[in-house]
């Protein structure tokens, strides 16, 4: 790994910049490491490798599925029904804000991060 002269800090080439950003995502996501190495190994791999690649996101996705599944299991013992899904809960919310006026809806409104057109 190359390092700057003047400070020694290491210097990463953009292809290494773009992996480790695509892992830190990963990583967010819940995504187990060893998932996240074999994307990589099929990755190195290039065309190849790419039918593979869907692999490991649909072992997270059944991963993450049972765990949902399993989290409404809990969610029904405790409340006596089954929970609203997430996404009607968020929407339900935001409407709530909206309509008592501590939020207001723009088209016009960008996510944090998005860039000025």
């Amino acid at each position: 790994m190359e390092r700057d002269p003047g400070s020694g800090h290491r210097r990463y080439d953009g292809q290494a910049v773009d992996r480790l950003e695509a892992l830190a995502c990963l990583r967010s996501a819940g995504m187990r490491i060893e998932d996240m190495r074999r994307y990589l190994e099929l990755l190195g791999r290039g065309r190849e490798g790419a039918a593979e690649q869907r692999d490991p996101f649909r072992r997270h996705a059944e991963r993450l599925s049972g765990e949902i599944e399993r989290s409404n299991e809990r969610a029904r013992t405790v409340l006596g029904r089954r929970p609203r899904p997430a996404a009607e809960t968020v929407v339900a919310t935001a409407e709530s804000l909206i309509a008592r006026g501590l939020v207001a809806w723009s088209r016009s409104a960008r996510t944090p991060g998005e860039a000025d057109n």
